[in-house]
């Protein structure tokens, strides 16, 4: 089983959307001043205006809110749905000649499975084998579904849940300091 994981440039979007998401929720949840000096390579931007700040911090964690939501689904989707979609068309794939799908084609062979053992002690401990020697597949296959199911849970909706929550907070912040006309 192929492990899950963002990729690089993702991550990167991960790490931006967490840091601006929580300057957004620190600034909403202690109902700081914000600044009036914003200077962007030598230039001295929204020197009178705190409010334009709070918008251009909100637009920017939107931004990035959008930009991580929509890539993570599509990686989540990558990860699980497109094996089974290919699966599933496989599995309805016949052939050109008799039009045989492959179950029909290639029906299971239980001759191959029954021999002269079966019934015996003998088969019996090579089935008990059989089952023994898939012990360790599937616990590693339940090991690594786990495993995938808290990265994606730490790595794509934690992130998305953060955001969430802190363009709320910065959003209602900045409602209620335009609506008592706190401009400066």
């Amino acid at each position: 089983m192929i492990p899950f994981s963002l990729s690089d440039k993702l991550n990167r979007t991960k790490n931006k959307l967490l840091i601006v998401s929580g300057i957004s929720l620190f600034v909403s949840l202690s109902k700081g001043e914000l600044t009036t000096q914003v200077t962007v390579m030598g230039l001295n931007l929204l020197q009178s205006d705190s409010n334009m700040v709070g918008v251009f911090l909100w637009v920017i964690n939107l931004y990035l809110f959008l930009v991580f939501s929509v890539f993570a689904g599509m990686e989540i989707i990558k990860y699980r749905a497109l094996p089974k979609i290919i699966s599933y068309q496989q599995s309805k794939v016949t052939g050109e000649i008799l039009g045989l799908n492959s179950a029909e084609a290639f029906p299971d062979d239980d001759v191959d499975t029954i021999d002269d053992d079966y019934g015996t002690p003998r088969g019996e401990q090579k089935s008990i084998m059989k089952q023994q020697s898939e012990i360790p597949q599937k616990v590693s296959k339940c090991y690594h579904n786990t495993l995938n199911s808290l990265t994606m849970l730490f790595e794509c909706i934690v992130p998305i849940v953060f955001g969430a929550i802190s363009l709320r907070c910065l959003y209602l912040f900045l409602i209620s300091r335009i609506a008592l006309g706190n401009c400066n």
